[in-house]
């Protein structure tokens, strides 16, 4: 898209994101009184929490079964978006925890939802170590014949780890791919995708312990409504950002998927929208700031990241 003319950004503020705040004020009143010393969330508060939006929630009052599995699920889905780390009996063990929630929620013991975060870290481990030899390997090439399936809805986890190797393999050609496409030599590209991977774990490993959770307790506002959202003491920054009106976006909403970030929605009446210019379903691949800026590559960069690189103040310009 860097091709598209300029946009002008306004104030980008959406229902979604005010019901997120009042949620987390709840839960910031929910925290015990060590949390608001040292700002740093831990196992014994995700009783706390849960029970500050059940509190609050105008539907859903009770801890239940369905809210537990459908918790794990997004859980899941927030490690393993493209289905290319878990393997099916990896799923299959995080999806029977859900028995061990009414216990947790009793005596604060969540623990075991750092052993998950923990298996998460070893495949990451793993996948990294055969992406560093699959690509270094003398014999690697483009598969111009390969089938790639690119929707991660459409796929399924690994049912072994021959499965889940390949899987691994059809993220690393379309990566490399990619980057072929839009004019990278191959052995620029392939360096490229192993640096980007390298990163990326290295990114995961080094979660602070309180980011892992917020993870986890944002599954479970994510099963309670489309609505309900953690906020985590960098997302309370975004929000006071936007409204003290000092920094704006465009109006639309971004997802990564599988390093590329993809335009999933546009805000009524944003710029975005009122450009003519971009649409859902857009690749975005650089991030300029004025009319003069240089492009800066955005494939594979943390999603936080691209959307601080777009925001700017009032009546400034960014290209995409």
């Amino acid at each position: 898209m860097a091709d598209k003319e300029p946009m002008t950004m306004t104030k980008h503020i959406t229902a979604r994101g005010m019901l997120a705040a009042r949620v987390a004020a709840a839960l910031l009143l929910a925290l015990p009184a060590r949390a608001a010393k040292y700002d740093q969330l831990n196992e014994s508060h995700l009783s706390s929490l849960k029970s500050a939006c059940l509190q609050w929630h105008v539907s859903k009052g009770a801890l239940t079964p369905e809210l537990a599995a459908a918790t794990l699920s997004n859980y899941v889905e927030l490690l393993d978006y493209g289905k290319v780390l878990f393997l099916q009996e990896d799923v299959d063990g995080i999806h029977a925890l859900r028995v061990k929630f009414p216990q947790a929620y009793a005596n604060g013991d969540w623990h075991f939802i750092t052993n998950v975060f923990a298996l998460f870290l070893t495949r990451v481990d793993d996948q990294l170590a055969h992406a560093q030899a699959y690509l270094s390997a003398e014999e690697f090439a483009l598969e111009t014949e390969r089938e790639l399936v690119a929707d991660p809805k459409k796929r399924r986890f690994a049912a072994n780890r021959e499965e889940l190797r390949r899987a691994a393999e059809d993220a690393l050609q379309y990566q490399v791919a990619y980057l072929v496409a839009i004019g990278e030599p191959l052995t620029g590209a392939v360096v490229k995708v192993a640096k980007r991977r390298e990163r990326q774990a290295r990114k995961f490993n080094e979660l602070k312990h309180e980011q892992r959770l917020g993870l986890f307790v944002n599954a479970w506002c994510m099963a309670l409504d489309p609505h309900t959202s953690y906020l985590s003491f960098d997302d309370v920054e975004d929000f006071q950002i936007n409204m003290g009106l000092s920094l704006e976006g465009i109006g639309a909403l971004l997802q990564d998927e599988d390093g590329v970030t993809v335009i999933k929605s546009l805000t009524p009446g944003g710029p975005a929208e009122k450009s003519g210019l971009i649409k859902p379903g857009d690749k975005v691949f650089a991030v300029a700031q004025g009319d003069r800026g240089e492009f800066v590559d955005i494939y594979d960069m943390d999603l936080r990241d691209v959307v601080k690189m777009i925001r700017g103040k009032k009546g400034t310009t960014v290209r995409l």
